[in-house]
């Protein structure tokens, strides 16, 4: 596999991994096994610490090389933060577990629960603006880092450590937890106002707009007719704007590719084919590039376009037999 990337200083953030040549948006940068996973289970010290000694001694130095985010005082953290599962980062010292909770990803599949550690994904640092995307591919076994955007020569890579679509003093709350705060672009947009005096959009007035709109979505999809009634909301349209805030705000994720599909299946729901056509194309296209074809979420979004050109041309066989 070609190499895109080479582990370098990042000023205030310890180490980072940074992009030796351009790199193309949807390109899968990273493809990594485990050094340490905790499969079927929640994680404990007694099981981390028995992975981390059936490791060789090259894997074990891997390991201990990475960061670990001890001595964060808990009395920062929000509430329930505290002391599991995130006691030993309060530790005074650093230590096998500490590290994993530092690094630890998530790989649960439909079958079970699970997390790991790796040499090359775990130094990715965060950015609420990221431009790269990681995730567990079950087929492969490994966890897999792909450009969401294009990248130039010399940017450092990011990954989100939290939700996107969450206001900065929630997304605060949960990077505490890794003994940080995010300072990028995203996280320092403060309020301001135009020449006029009017107050300027800005990046948590989007995502705070997010936010309401997939909880929107969420009680549509689960209780439509009350939701239509009850907030008098039109899902097409609500959807329409969800992809257009995430668009702006530069979050082109799995939200994203989602969003596409979640506003298709609502155009046929409505009956309204040929619109769902073309949101279908798109979110099969990011998926794609965000996951990878060979991850195992893609097939339901091949589905949904499959489906749609199958009645979309069923149709118009329809209309030409009639001379429509």
């Amino acid at each position: 596999m070609e190499v895109f990337y080479a582990i370098q200083p990042s000023p205030g953030k310890g180490l980072g991994v940074f992009a030796t040549k351009p790199i193309k948006y949807g390109t899968r940068i990273l493809c990594e096994k485990p050094l340490i996973a905790i499969r079927d289970t929640c994680y404990t010290q007694d099981n981390v610490e028995k992975a981390y000694r059936n490791l060789d001694l090259d894997a074990q130095r891997a390991f201990l090389n990475l960061a670990s985010a001890h001595t964060i005082d808990p009395a920062a953290w929000p509430a329930g933060y505290f002391p599991e599962p995130l006691c030993a980062v309060a530790a005074t010292s650093r230590s096998v577990y500490s590290i994993y909770q530092t690094n630890c990803v998530d790989i649960s599949t439909d079958h079970g629960i699970g997390s790991a550690v790796f040499e090359v994904m775990s130094r990715i640092n965060h950015s609420c603006l990221p431009n790269c995307f990681f995730s567990w591919n079950k087929k492969l076994q490994k966890e897999t880092v792909h450009a969401i955007r294009d990248i130039g020569e010399g940017e450092e890579l990011f990954v989100a450590y939290c939700n996107l679509i969450k206001a900065k003093d929630e997304r605060a709350d949960k990077l505490r937890a890794y003994g940080f705060d995010c300072g990028c672009q995203a996280c320092l947009d403060e309020d301001s106002e135009d020449e006029d005096g009017n107050p300027q959009e800005t990046s948590d007035d989007r995502r705070y707009r997010l936010e309401q709109l997939a909880d929107d979505l969420d009680y549509y999809r689960r209780l439509p007719e009350v939701a239509v009634h009850a907030k008098q909301m039109n899902p097409i349209t609500h959807a329409q704007e969800q992809i257009q805030l995430l668009e702006k705000e530069g979050i082109a994720d799995l939200n994203l590719s989602s969003a596409y599909r979640s506003l298709a299946k609502l155009y046929v729901q409505s009956g309204k084919y040929k619109a769902a056509l073309e949101p279908a194309r798109t979110a099969l296209r990011m998926s794609m590039n965000v996951l990878g074809p060979d991850h195992d979420s893609i097939g339901g979004a091949v589905t949904l376009l499959k489906d749609v050109k199958n009645i979309v041309e069923a149709e118009e066989g329809v209309n030409q037999a009639l001379g429509g």
